[in-house]
């Protein structure tokens, strides 16, 4: 059965608190981020890597226009390149996206070799290492991870699954630190941050139409600010079951049916 996936499962999430000051001074800046994701070619990888099962996403700009994305990264001022034609940073530093990756699942890696490609024809220079996924996640809460692939909730799951919508999610380690500990470690984030967090916590604590207008607040932040590139979205997720097997879902998350085996029965 081809049912439906809940998560979008190959986000490219860029840490913008990494302690680097031409790193930041580029990745804060959200024409940067906006760059990125209109220089991804989503149809290809809808059609390479998901067989053509997957729509463009809605959540975040998502049209590929590479010419766009020159002329983003043009306006906010990286127009220097070294000698193998990548982008300079803005103090004129050398400037790379290195991906630090864990094979979590098999689109991770496809799906990253792709997107570096993409980026590299916009001029900005980007790689991949593969490591072990306790590594990985012990960089990424040491705040060492500049940029992932990974799964993310938030655009499939209703109104939003908010654990990975917030800045934990890796697009700002310090940050999500200072809110987790009302200031006392981590760095005050910058005040759209704050707005932006501000809309999805009260997302959680009212109800109805209340709650509805904070989770457009907070989705339309997202989608200008495009804090994590949404990369795909509603790809099916195919369910394998016996031929044999009766009451067997035909709609719905696979992740539900998957913890449903009690309602499925043998025929025989």
């Amino acid at each position: 059965q081809l049912l439906d996936m809940h998560v979008s499962p190959t986000d490219v999430v860029i840490n913008q608190t990494i302690d680097d000051p031409a790193w930041r001074e580029v990745v804060q800046d959200k024409r940067f981020r906006q760059a990125l994701s209109h220089a991804t070619d989503r149809p290809t990888i809808i059609d390479a890597v998901y067989y053509g099962f997957g729509e463009m996403p809605v959540s975040v700009p998502s049209e590929y226009d590479p010419a766009l994305a020159n002329d983003l990264l043009d306006d906010m001022g990286m127009t220097e390149r070294d000698a193998d034609g990548f982008r300079l940073a803005l103090d004129g530093s050398s400037f790379e996206v290195p991906f630090l990756l864990s094979q979590d699942a098999s689109d991770i890696i496809p799906v990253a070799e792709l997107v570096i490609e993409n980026y590299k024809e916009v001029g900005i220079n980007a790689s991949m290492q593969v490591v072990e996924g306790a590594l990985r996640s012990e960089r990424d809460l040491a705040n060492e991870q500049y940029a992932r692939v990974c799964w993310n909730h938030w655009p499939e799951l209703w109104w939003g699954a908010l654990w990975d919508a917030d800045p934990g999610s890796g697009w700002g380690r310090l940050w999500m630190d200072w809110f987790n500990t009302n200031g006392e470690t981590g760095e005050e984030p910058p005040p759209e941050v704050q707005e932006y967090m501000d809309h999805v916590n009260r997302s959680i604590v009212v109800s109805g139409e209340e709650r509805e207008a904070e989770v457009a607040a907070w989705q339309q932040m997202m989608y200008d600010n495009v804090y994590t590139i949404v990369t795909v979205e509603r790809v099916p997720y195919p369910l394998i079951v016996n031929k044999d097997l009766r009451n067997v879902p035909t709609s719905g998350f696979a992740i539900a049916a998957n913890f449903s085996l009690e309602q499925m029965w043998y025929d025989r």
